[in-house]
């Protein structure tokens, strides 16, 4: 019995890989996924760094705005067009977190 089998069994339950309970998908955010990533931002903001937080970082419409022209614009402290890009991830078809 393996490594792993062994301490599955000792917690006395059968414990299922992740692939066959859930779905996990990465893919190129869009423009239709701004809402949920400011959603996610703010979350994780609110969870790692409450007491950093402030009203600007609350902003839902400002936050909606600038990804929403990054995804589909580039970005402006570039000086450039056409390089905004995110990595949105879900689970189960849930908006679970994002890379840019």
């Amino acid at each position: 019995m393996g490594r792993q089998q062994q301490k599955r069994k000792s917690l006395g339950r059968v414990v299922q890989p992740l692939s066959a309970i859930m779905t996990l998908r990465v893919r190129d955010a869009t423009a239709a996924d701004t809402e949920a990533l400011v959603a996610i931002l703010i979350a994780s903001k609110k969870s790692s760094i409450p007491q950093l937080l402030d009203a600007h970082d609350r902003n839902v419409s400002f936050w909606i705005d600038r990804w929403r022209r990054y995804l589909t614009e580039g970005s402006r402290a570039q000086m450039s067009r056409g390089d905004g890009f995110a990595l949105f991830v879900e689970v189960d078809d849930r908006p679970v977190g994002f890379a840019a």
